[in-house]
């Protein structure tokens, strides 16, 4: 059947598109399209440079990739599209990497459309085309002119999600962009999009309507009119995940989209999931597709995001058995009745082994898409990945990605997994050089990795800073460890300083595998850190005796657990010793996780629909999905209050907020008294004050309903009534987290998919961190009590720590009076000078300490003849000057001066030292402390 383009069908689509852009804030997709909507940076944007924010790392586990290409001239030049981290570039072949694109509307990457003829022109596809549970989302296109130097927005702000950028080989101002569209909800914003003047305007010259989007677009090299594209009909829920539909399919255009039709002659019929296609670049007749589908007659099956186990045993032949490994024993007694020979089975339908869930097959045309013919049964969890590559040189040497990166040299034949223990998994991206087919780059989930000898040995470019992180947490030790969960790169502990002066990945400590989430350090006994990975596989580790121990609740009085993709774990700030974990009920533990009982009914809706999604799933997916990322009605969010004991509120995925004041014994659901709160969507986190007893806050997230509108809300009654905290905040922006200050009872940190903000007016206002801070998705802060600092945990750009003492001195708002607004403190920590000979594939985060660090506000530039000088006092009473005005900044603003806690040539002595700013004839005072080493290994 032939398809027209919105050119032939206006009338059909144009009330349904006009419609919508009228309703939204996005505009028409001319030049000059608004971004996701600006809001103010706040009253505090411009005096904040002096805070500094410090990318920690580590390194040595990347982040999901989505998108690799590399300049045809000059194979050193290359591009790296992270799935939440910006966009990446080397020119020299991936020594080094620069961040070229990590302050847009969004860093979430989906495509680069590199021009050939014009390597200076790079189109840009934000929002990455994976579908799983974590996926962030983009705000259309972007372009640049000077190679990635600078950057402009260029339309198709609700698209969300693009799967490719293709461009013209020979005529820049031609370009494709393939859409997905919304992941949570349908709409309109889906197909094929095409520019012919470099993205003034764009004219939707393909579409399914609003089911299904373009998830891979493909140009042929000698014909760049006939394109190949493939429609992907799917949805998620926060309980269930639908990949397939009537919709889907792989379409055809001959005249550069005014005609398409859909290629079907040989492929599989009725319901589709998503499919790939690789061009053999030296013969164009010849294409490559990986097709979702249900071979008819096979039993469903469910994948599981772990099991790479020998697959051949478990799923042969789309769910049937393999024939036992020996013949089944005969009665002697009885005679065999003689039968004819079992059909030999079709070697194509045989899996391969290390290939996870199979879901359909790859498929081969010669006559470019016209006719095709079955290859193999062979087509890894293709929601997740379904990237075919044709070698450029030799079309029957084949790589597709999966959970491992695989490999055959003969159209199909043979199969081998490429250094599976050397290379991370979950491979989505790769290029092949066609100069040289020894040259391999692929991207995966733990980042990008090279080969110059066709994948036996490889190179881990392990200096991009990427890692996904879901949460953090720090320790009691001096300097002090942070701890944290990776999206599918476990959990993690890692120091924040380092006696050689910086620290680096090799620094870095293994928790615990599979996907990382929570990772919880006991403040007293630093030792001991409780870490999860999916499903609440929660385990104890001490870190003294490098024991290691299993603590999961698997049953609650003889029911099963039923425990969210990122279980919550929560150390009681009243007893070390006590610890909570969220299932459906609430869990805790006496003795560090040894055992544990309930304390809560069912806290969560108990709907029989979402808890039986698998069922479900069945009926509406091709292949259902079973990770646990799908396990729904469960809680999400713990927090015990630090002012009294038993005080304890929870949040659950299916939008319930729950309080108790006695430790459990009563439980209110406190949800129906927050006001303008739709129902179901994700209780993000529930955090109890510090300052006041009764106060609770609440953020809620509800983007897995297809709703970006930001939820913060606060009570003073302990659940009783609540106001919205959600002025100017921006509508596309999601909320995760929620934290006050340690030393200002107005200062309130707020994290978010898009942002950093704050608060110094108890929520009333709000301003964003920037300086270098990037647009990332933060999923979890806290705040250190002793450091003043507040430690970041975003998903794609790893951890950060930044000093926020002036904010925390913030206490009367926005300052407008000259003095000292804080100080963090130093620490008597020897450092060894000098750096190794480690060339330049090193990351290196600096050292913050042993410095302290004084902030002071000026109400006016100091005047040049003015005398400036700056004194601690000793804790025995001696001032000693640590700098006079021309050691310190001193204009209109925030300021600061770093003092490295010495005292005539050596280390200070631990305490608390006054601290006195003379200018002229007024003195301005404060404090800080400077503070002994500590470790749990000198116990």
């Amino acid at each position: 059947m032939e398809r027209v383009n919105p050119y032939a069908i206006a009338m059909k689509y144009s009330a349904i598109i006009v419609s919508f852009l009228a309703a939204s804030s996005f505009g028409q997709f001319v030049t000059g399209e608004k971004k996701f909507p600006v809001t103010s940076e706040g009253p505090l944007s411009t005096i904040l440079n002096q805070l500094q924010p410090r990318q920690l790392g580590p390194t040595n586990m990347g982040g999901r990739i989505m998108d690799i290409a590399v300049q045809d001239s000059n194979s050193s030049i290359f591009y790296v599209a992270s799935a939440s981290g910006g966009l990446w570039k080397t020119v020299n072949g991936g020594i080094s990497f620069d961040c070229v694109f990590d302050y847009g509307g969004s860093v979430s990457m989906g495509s680069i459309g590199l021009s050939k003829s014009n390597p200076n022109i790079i189109y840009l596809g934000t929002g990455e085309q994976s579908s799983r549970n974590s996926t962030a989302w983009g705000d259309g296109v972007y372009k640049s002119e000077d190679a990635g130097k600078t950057w402009h927005h260029i339309g198709l702000t609700d698209t969300r999600h693009i799967g490719r950028v293709v461009v013209h080989p020979t005529n820049p101002n031609i370009v494709y962009v393939a859409a997905v569209g919304r992941l949570w909800g349908r709409s309109e914003e889906r197909g094929v999009y095409k520019s012919i003047n470099g993205g003034k305007t764009w004219d939707l010259v393909f579409t399914q309507g609003d089911r299904a989007g373009v998830v891979d677009l493909d140009m042929d090299p000698s014909d760049p009119n006939t394109l190949y594209a493939c429609a992907w009909d799917r949805l998620r829920w926060a309980y269930l995940f639908q990949s397939g539909g009537i919709e889907s399919g792989m379409f055809k255009t001959t005249d550069g989209g005014a005609h398409w039709h859909q290629m079907k002659n040989g492929l599989p019929t009725g319901e589709l999931g998503r499919s790939a296609i690789s061009v053999y670049q030296k013969d164009p007749r010849i294409l490559l597709a990986t097709v979702e589908y249900r071979v008819p007659g096979a039993a469903v099956r469910v994948s599981n995001d772990e099991d790479e186990a020998n697959m051949d045993d478990q799923y042969a032949q789309q769910g049937g058995g393999t024939p036992p490994a020996t013949a089944p024993k005969q009665d002697p007694k009885k005679v065999a009745t003689p039968q004819k020979p079992a059909p030999k089975p079709d070697p194509r339908m045989a899996q391969v082994n290390g290939t996870q869930m199979n879901g359909g097959g790859m498929f081969l045309s010669r006559d470019k898409g016209e006719t095709w013919e079955f290859i193999r049964q062979h087509n890894p969890r293709p929601f997740y990945f379904s990237n075919p590559n044709i070698d450029p040189n030799d079309f029957n040497r084949i790589y597709i990605g999966g959970l491992n990166l695989q490999m055959t040299p003969d159209g199909g034949k043979t199969w081998s997994n490429l250094a599976p223990n050397v290379i991370h998994a979950d491979h989505h991206a790769m290029w092949i050089d066609p100069k040289d087919s020894n040259h391999l780059i692929t991207g995966c989930d733990g980042g990008v990795y090279q080969s110059r000898d066709m994948g036996k040995t490889w190179y881990h470019h392990n200096t991009l800073p990427i890692g996904q992180f879901y949460a953090v947490s720090f320790d009691g030790q001096i300097p002090y460890w942070v701890y944290g969960g990776l999206q599918d790169n476990g959990g993690w502990a890692l120091p924040t300083q380092n006696p050689r002066g910086y620290v680096n990945p090799i620094d870095a400590i293994n928790l615990n595998g599979g996907d990382g989430f929570y990772a919880e350090a006991d403040h007293v006994d630093s030792e001991y850190v409780y870490s999860e990975s999916q499903g609440g596989a929660a385990q104890r580790t001490n870190r003294k005796t490098g024991q290691r121990r299993s603590i999961q609740p698997r049953s609650i009085e003889g029911a099963p657990a039923r425990y969210n993709w990122n279980t919550p774990i929560h150390i009681s700030p009243h007893d070390n010793k006590t610890i909570y974990i969220g299932a459906q009920r609430l869990m805790m533990s006496t003795n560090r996780g040894d055992t544990w009982k309930a304390i809560s009914p069912d806290l969560t809706t108990m709907n029989p629909w979402k808890i039986t999604r698998i069922e479900i799933a069945k009926r509406v997916s091709v292949n259902p999905e079973d990770t646990g990322a799908e396990n729904h009605c469960t809680i999400v969010t713990i927090d015990e209050s630090a002012m009294e004991k038993g005080r304890i509120a929870c949040g659950s995925d299916d939008g319930l907020v729950n309080v108790t004041l006695d430790g459990g014994k009563t439980w209110d659901d406190v949800t129906s008294h927050i006001p303008g709160l739709p129902r179901g969507l994700w209780i993000s986190r529930v955090t109890w004050s510090h300052w006041q007893k009764d106060r609770l806050y609440v953020c809620v997230d509800g983007h897995r309903s297809n709703d970006f509108r930001p939820y913060l809300y606060v009570s003073d009654d302990a659940g009783k009534t609540f106001r919205s905290l959600s002025n100017g905040l921006a509508d596309w922006d999601s909320l995760y987290v929620i934290r006050e200050g340690e030393q200002n009872p107005n200062l309130l940190i707020l994290g978010s998919e898009m942002s950093l903000r704050f608060s110094i007016d108890s929520g009333k206002s709000w301003s964003r961190i920037r300086g270098n801070f990037p647009t990332v998705a933060v999923h979890d802060v806290k705040v250190h009590p002793k450091m003043h600092d507040l430690v970041v945990a975003t998903h794609g750009r790893a951890l950060w720590t930044i000093d926020i003492a002036a904010l925390e001195g913030m206490t009367e708002g926005v300052p407008s009076k000259t003095g000292i607004l804080g100080c963090s403190p130093g620490i008597r920590m020897p450092v060894i000078t000098g750096d190794a000979l480690t060339g330049d594939q090193f990351y290196k985060s600096r050292n913050t300490q042993p410095m302290a660090r004084i902030y002071y506000f000026l109400a006016d530039d100091v005047k040049e003849d003015s005398t400036v000088n700056l004194t601690v006092q000793t804790p025995g009473g001696a001032e000693v000057n640590i700098a006079g005005g021309a050691d310190m900044k001193l204009v209109k603003g925030l300021n600061r001066f770093e003092w490295n806690p010495r005292i005539d040539g050596n280390m200070a002595a631990a305490g608390t030292y006054k601290v006195k700013l003379t200018i002229g004839k007024a003195t301005y005072t404060s404090t800080v402390d400077v503070l002994e080493t500590k470790s749990f290994m000198d116990k």
